[in-house]
């Protein structure tokens, strides 16, 4: 296994370079962000291979890092990203803005690993994507394999020839067939997620250009798609450019679709309809109610509006986006995790994911301010962890926002027809909420409704 320092401040290339080289060559990547962290790990770690910002926050880093290397006598290869002209400091530098590809490129280059080991921790020359996304694909640059077990070595046999159209009745043979997965070369897996993503964000941003024409139906549809994907794609790659292209784009297309509303009914209406998944529909109901809830409430002022709801925008998609399965996504309480039928792993998910994305929502590159917070508490909790057992008057004013939201929006979507109506769900929250701010919530809530939904 390589090892490899980095040093750099932006998350977003550390997060697609520690991506990319772990998954490739199987390299362990440890990450700096200031002089300080570089030293600790150097001096404490084997490293084989440095990379290193020339200068972060006018410190000349990469010059402080090779001359302490010189004295202390280490050989330890050192890559700059820009340039160091000091004589008797040896190192290879780049450009400040390299493509990822020329950088690992040269990493693994300048390791001079001999090619029987590189061999053993590569890719395999084909790399496997879910059947699912070629659905969301017009066609792909490269051509598409199956993959047919044999005994010694699998073999890939071409289906879709590069640039060719896919046949969606061909896939849906595959998908019945059993097949979960189609194959393209490796050198392609960066470019496929690209195509992918764009494709998705293509088909909302051309759906949503004329508003007067806006067909609400095939929106929902298609944000549904995305919504998914960005959350597969963060569940799995984490936080890196691709991830954070389709979540942005997909936010954004929520946004665009509740402010386009003369009224919240129609919308409300084809999303409650909707077969698209539990965890999309609740994300943009929330997203809907919040927009004219802030309006109504008195805390924010006219400037502090758009701010507001971005954030509302923001935590309502994120906010549990670990939570890939359904079941879990419907424990909204204590009494709802003690009676559901979980191993402890899962329990373990749920009681710590407020927690968990909180994390990760620092790494976000400009996420609002204080997303990170509100998510934390949209549980009652200050810390993230369990659920709260009364309401908090202590939290962050669109947490409590959040979580009221979000619990009249779980209410609406189990809707019974039998027992529930829209004044006893807003009486049971009513009796729930009883703090000063909850009831100011539950005010422009109810205001929302008698004015909006129609």
């Amino acid at each position: 296994m390589f090892k490899i320092l980095i040093i750099e401040p932006d998350e977003s290339l550390t997060d697609l370079l520690k991506s990319n080289l772990e998954s490739e060559f199987k390299a362990q990547v440890h990450l700096a962000k200031n002089y300080k962290e570089t030293i600790d790990t150097v001096s404490t770690k084997e490293i084989d291979i440095i990379l290193v910002r020339a200068n972060i926050q006018d410190e000349n880093i990469a010059v402080k890092l090779l001359v302490y290397m010189q004295d202390k006598g280490n050989k330890t290869p050192v890559i700059t990203l820009g340039n160091v002209d000091i004589e008797g400091l040896e190192c290879i530098c780049l450009n400040e803005n390299p493509a990822v590809s020329e950088i690992i490129t040269l990493l693994i280059n300048t390791l001079d690993i001999p090619n029987e080991e590189l061999q053993k921790v590569l890719l395999p020359p084909y790399v496997g994507f879910p059947l699912h996304y070629f659905f969301q694909m017009k066609s792909f640059v490269s051509d598409v394999y199956i993959k047919l077990k044999k005994k010694g070595e699998d073999q890939y046999v071409k289906r879709i020839n590069s640039g060719e159209d896919f046949d969606k009745k061909m896939l849906l043979k595959y998908k019945e067939s059993g097949l979960n997965e189609l194959y393209i070369e490796k050198e392609y897996r960066n470019k496929f997620w690209d195509v992918l993503i764009g494709d998705n964000l293509k088909r909302i941003n051309d759906l949503t250009k004329d508003q007067s024409n806006f067909a609400t139906d095939k929106f929902v549809e298609l944000s549904n798609d995305s919504y998914q994907l960005s959350a597969e794609l963060l569940t799995s790659l984490g936080i890196n450019e691709q991830t954070v292209k389709i979540a942005k784009g997909t936010m954004e297309a929520m946004s665009r679709s509740v402010k386009s509303m003369d009224k919240l009914g129609p919308l409300l209406r084809k999303l409650m309809s909707n077969e698209g998944s539990y965890a999309y529909k609740r994300a943009h109901l929330i997203t809907l109610f919040s927009y004219e809830v802030l309006n109504r409430l008195d805390w924010f002022g006219k400037e502090q509006i758009d701010e507001a709801f971005e954030k509302m925008v923001f935590c309502s998609f994120m906010h549990d986006v670990v939570l890939t399965d359904e079941k879990l996504l419907r424990v909204h309480s204590k009494i709802d995790l003690y009676k559901a039928d979980l191993d402890e792993k899962s329990k373990s998910l749920i009681n710590n994911h407020a927690n968990i994305v909180s994390s990760l929502v620092q790494k976000f590159p400009r996420a609002p301010r204080d997303a990170d917070i509100i998510i934390k508490q949209h549980h009652g909790t200050t810390n993230g962890i369990g659920f709260a057992d009364q309401p908090n008057a202590s939290l962050a004013k669109l947490a409590i926002v959040l979580i009221i939201l979000e619990k009249f929006v779980i209410r609406i979507m189990d809707f019974n027809k039998e027992t529930d109506t829209m004044k006893s769900i807003l009486d049971e929250l009513n009796i729930e909420y009883q703090l000063p701010s909850y009831k100011k919530v539950m005010e422009a809530l109810t205001e929302t409704l008698l004015n909006q939904v129609s």
